[in-house]
């Protein structure tokens, strides 16, 4: 599995590289390639808030994003990988078996 993180500061990107190392085990063998961007938007109110977004070429299945805005960096990214990991457990429950041929 590849994984490329973006992140504006040191900090933000070692919390991302601890969270995914705890979160992704038993998930390698199926995701080809994570990538996850952190950023900050400002909301209407002009509060700071954190961004993660995710892009995961999963073994089976399409690619696919997950966008996730919090408060806190901590829970912005594990709310993302999370969501992403959802994913990928129902795509690998409605995947066909393998042909044992």
């Amino acid at each position: 599995m590849h994984v490329h993180i973006e992140a504006n500061d040191d900090a933000g990107r070692e919390r991302a590289i601890r969270l995914l190392q705890y979160a992704l085990d038993g998930y390698r063998e199926s995701i080809v390639s994570l990538h996850l961007t952190i950023g900050h938007v400002d909301d209407p109110l002009g509060r700071r808030l954190c961004r993660c977004h995710v892009c995961t070429h999963p073994r089976r299945g399409p690619t696919f994003d997950v966008d996730e805005v919090q408060s806190s960096l901590d829970l912005a990214v594990t709310r993302a990988i999370e969501r992403s990991l959802r994913r990928i457990r129902r795509q690998a429950q409605r995947a066909p078996p393998a042909s044992v041929y």
